[in-house]
């Protein structure tokens, strides 16, 4: 009996120490963690410009926004020529090779995605890199919409 208690024991212990440390390495997973800052819980909208509406927000001047969601599809929603918001849904995915640079894509385009904070918002930058000397390098600032 006192054999089966402590096999018991030994078992319970071995699974309480794998659980532990697999949660640990779920935590600490790069692509988990930026995929919460970027979508949050569920979904979060970052705003590149503030849509400025008009006639009972049927229409815009301008505004674009980005809503990535935790299923990896993002909205970008902006002012058309048309002065109408006009949506449109694409995929995206987190490469974390580099520890030093993370890589978002969405749709077909690759970007470098930067975060930072302030003591009052939350902030990202979709950066394009320049193929060349006459072409710059180009970051789009987001600023966290409020919930």
């Amino acid at each position: 009996m006192a054999r089966k208690v402590r096999h018991v024991f030994v078992l319970g212990l071995i699974a309480f120490v794998y659980l532990s440390r697999s949660s640990t390495l779920a935590a600490t997973d790069p692509a988990q963690e930026i995929t919460k800052q970027l979508a949050g819980s569920d979904a979060r909208k970052w705003v590149f410009a503030k849509f400025d509406t008009f006639m009972s927000a049927k229409r815009c001047k301008h505004g674009e926004t980005y809503l990535f969601t935790v299923q990896h599809f993002v909205t970008i929603s902006s002012c058309g020529v048309d002065g109408h918001v006009h949506d449109e849904i694409k995929q995206w995915s987190i490469e974390t090779q580099d520890p030093r640079e993370t890589r978002v894509k969405i749709g077909d385009e690759w970007y470098v995605l930067i975060f930072w904070k302030t003591t009052k918002e939350q902030f990202m930058a979709l950066r394009t890199k320049g193929n060349s000397k006459v072409e710059p390098t180009v970051d789009k600032e987001f600023r966290l919409a409020e919930d």
